[in-house]
């Protein structure tokens, strides 16, 4: 056997091991007990062929090393795996790492005081930071990536932060209201851990980059996940030069921890740096192809919005993730989150201290008719009924409005891990003071506090004059994508409705030989001959000036034909001068 081409004992090793891995953006790989065993079962046949050659090695360690999981504390044992005897064999099999980093909670003694829980998250935000400085050490160490056929095959890196749920998190979920002191998943939901002095060398072996979010504290097997501040997740983006498709997710404080709302400079203290951090970061390089952006929360429709544009009403958030889209080169973009319409054409004067852009003016100034995102072949956005600038855009049937007035904020107060000093300036001085200060408890509302209740969905009516604008947008974006194939923007009435599509609101454009498989029957030997939108809006339409818009998107629009779905079907083709 080991006279055969190391290609076919390759093979043969594959056939003997199959290892199951998930997609780029899948989250069941963390703790699912039935993927571990099937991988315990892949590679336990693979033991004994790798002792029989040196050859056969290479081939059964091709597959036992292309997916591995580790915690921060197993990085000793990795480093000598990896930069060993065998080191150069194991690196270019690896194209799949899972790396947990596990933090510590908070101590049994402590009385939740500011001072505590404020070391406490520096202390969070330590750990955090060695175990990913010590692994982005290596990984610089790793050489470059290639496309699949050369020494290294380019790693998938995933990773999370967690601590631990113990006894104490448990019944502090139970006692929490009645003790007057924040749960321990409060304390979390409010904490955003940093990674610190990180290291300006790029790393060029790191191909997919993915980070999980925490969704709910109640998944991955029961560990707690933690939030990553998102403007470190930027910044640890931005390392990776080689990369070809990035998963970026930003957990905001959800509404279901109704003691959590209050602090409304904190959310707008995140938001603002997720700007400045996008807003500086250079893009992504030729490589990268897909790109994720995973912003929530969906809230309740029964609650008033907070503000945060600055009274502007126009977010300068959306604006800077439009210019990072531009300066990039990607094929695919998902997005999902609360926008306006600065994401599809902005309008605001580029901020000082922006990385340039090719279609900015001598001034600074965004120059309309020049192509942003000109090499985006398939868009989705799935967007929030909530703008950024505190209002909806859907409304009631029969006037109905909110019925939770927005939580009042809490000035000289500052959420339970925060000094008063690391809130931005300015923040305070648009809330309303409900409380006297005090520096030596956390802020905590009057008993008795309603707790959460399932979320109440009931804006189905769009808001001409706050959904028009956005739509306007829409339409303006896609005329200078001359590479487009198929682009959605659509939105689900009732978010909790995730086993069709019987909810769901949008306008969306297919190319020439697209079609939607959920909605369209065309046959796969007769594609549809033409490009053309769909507005799916059950029976609504925008203004005319929005119609028009669209109609202009080409100028051999074939005009209007009524869509079997309460939907307004508008086919047309691109010219041939594009």
């Amino acid at each position: 056997m080991n006279k055969l081409p190391q290609e076919v004992l390759n093979d043969i090793a594959s056939y003997l091991g199959t290892e199951p891995r998930p997609g780029p953006t899948s989250k069941s790989h963390w703790a699912t007990r039935e993927l571990q065993d099937e991988r315990v079962r892949s590679r336990s046949c693979l033991v004994g062929l790798a002792s029989l050659s040196n050859e056969l090695r290479i081939a059964a360690e091709r597959i036992t090393f292309s997916y591995l999981s580790i915690n921060a504390t197993e990085l000793a044992e990795f480093e000598n795996l990896m930069f060993g005897r065998y080191g150069d064999d194991r690196r270019a099999a690896l194209c799949d790492l899972c790396f947990s980093i596990e933090v510590p909670e908070l101590d049994d003694d402590s009385q939740g005081l500011p001072q505590d829980l404020q070391a406490h998250r520096e202390a969070n935000e330590r750990t955090a930071s060695e175990a990913m400085l010590r692994l982005l050490d290596m990984l610089a160490r790793w050489g470059p990536a290639t496309d699949g056929t050369g020494p290294q095959r380019g790693i998938r890196l995933r990773f999370h932060i967690h601590t631990p749920r113990g006894t104490q998190q448990e019944s502090d979920e139970e006692d929490g209201y009645a003790t007057g002191q924040y749960t321990v998943i409060e304390r979390n939901e409010m904490s955003y851990i940093r990674l610190r002095n990180l290291p300006t060398r790029k790393i060029s072996c790191v191909r997919d980059l993915v980070y999980s979010a925490p969704d709910s504290q109640e998944e991955y097997g029961g560990i707690g996940l933690r939030k990553l501040h998102p403007a470190s997740l930027v910044a640890l983006s931005d390392l990776f030069i080689q990369l070809r498709s990035c998963y970026l997710a930003h957990a905001e404080i959800d509404e279901k921890h109704v003691r959590c709302r209050g602090f409304h400079s904190l959310r707008r203290k995140i938001h603002r740096e997720l700007y400045q951090a996008i807003n500086s970061s250079p893009g992504m390089g030729p490589t990268a192809e897909e790109l994720f952006i995973m912003l929530d929360p969906f809230p309740s429709h029964d609650l008033r919005l907070l503000d945060m544009t600055d009274g502007t009403n126009a977010d300068p958030l959306c604006a800077a993730i439009h210019d990072f889209i531009a300066r990039s080169h990607f094929v695919f973009l998902a997005f999902a989150g609360r926008v306006d319409a600065e994401l599809f054409w902005p309008t605001r004067a580029a901020p000082a201290g922006a990385v340039a852009l090719s279609s900015l003016d001598g001034l600074g100034r965004r120059m309309p008719g020049l192509p942003y995102w000109s090499s985006i072949r398939r868009l989705s956005v799935y967007f929030g009924p909530d703008s950024p600038s505190g209002q909806w855009y859907f409304r009631g049937r029969e006037g109905r409005d909110s019925d939770e007035p927005l939580p009042a904020g809490i000035v000289g107060h500052q959420p339970p891990t925060y000094e008063a000093s690391e809130l931005f300036e300015g923040a305070a001085a648009t809330a309303t003071a409900t409380t006297p200060a005090d520096s030596d408890t956390p802020w905590l509302p009057a008993e008795p506090y309603p707790r959460y209740e399932e979320p109440s969905y009931f804006r189905v009516v769009p808001d001409g004059q706050v959904m028009n604008p956005l739509l306007a947008a829409y339409a303006r974006c896609l005329t200078k994508m001359e590479h487009l194939e198929r682009a959605a923007l659509f939105t689900k009435l009732d978010p909790s409705d995730q086993g069709s599509r019987q909810s769901e609101w949008g306008v969306y454009y297919f190319g020439r030989g697209q079609w939607d498989h959920a909605w369209e029957s065309f046959s796969i030997w007769h594609p549809p001959s033409e490009p053309r939108v769909t507005f799916r809006t059950h029976g609504w339409m925008p203004s005319r000036g929005v119609l028009s818009l669209f109609k202009s998107v080409r100028a051999d629009c074939s005009g209007f034909a009524v869509s079997r779905h309460e939907g307004l079907c508008m086919p047309f083709s691109w010219p041939a001068s594009t």
